[in-house]
């Protein structure tokens, strides 16, 4: 009888070892952040430098685009077009923006070039914001031609400090 005895305890104490190594294992998988101190937050969000700048130059030719759409001759014609184009660029930056604030959480130590990079394209997203907003009647996209040169120069004011940003990114 002493020896089944034994079992279960041999049996137990395997058992309570695994369940240490499992709870531990999954601490250490949820807690520390993985190679680089690169997250994905999921959504598109990313808190790696090299994502964050291929996103704010997506908005910089999405901004060039749209700038050219309302420079151009038929732009109250297209503008529906050009809304959504910069509709696009505003999402580039919010994701931007989203990422560089998870990176600034996620620091082991402040940042000040990172704080400058967020604080500036936090900037050009609340310009970009003004005009993709600025134009929504409804459910349609709408412009008159005396909006046209304040959206244009939003916009490339916009693109300015996303460019002035890029600089300084990988």
């Amino acid at each position: 009888m002493r020896i089944g005895r034994d079992r279960t305890t041999i049996a137990h104490s395997f058992i309570l070892a695994g369940a240490c190594v499992l709870v531990a294992a999954s601490q250490i998988a949820f807690a520390a952040p993985p190679l680089g101190g690169v997250r994905d937050i999921g959504g598109g969000v990313s808190t790696d430098p090299v994502v964050i700048a291929g996103q704010v130059r997506s908005a910089v030719r999405l901004g060039k685009f749209a700038v050219g759409q309302l420079a151009g001759p038929d732009a109250l014609e297209s503008f529906n077009q050009t809304h959504g184009v910069m509709s696009e660029m505003y999402a580039q930056v919010r994701l931007a923006v989203t990422g560089m604030y998870w990176a600034k959480q996620y620091a082991r130590f402040p940042d000040p070039l990172l704080d400058y990079e967020s604080k500036r394209t936090h900037e050009a997203w609340v310009q970009i914001r003004g005009v993709v907003d600025r134009h929504i009647r409804g459910d349609s996209p709408v412009i008159s031609p005396g909006q046209i040169p304040a959206a244009i120069h939003d916009l490339n004011s916009a693109i300015a400090i996303l460019e002035q940003v890029l600089e300084l990114m990988p």
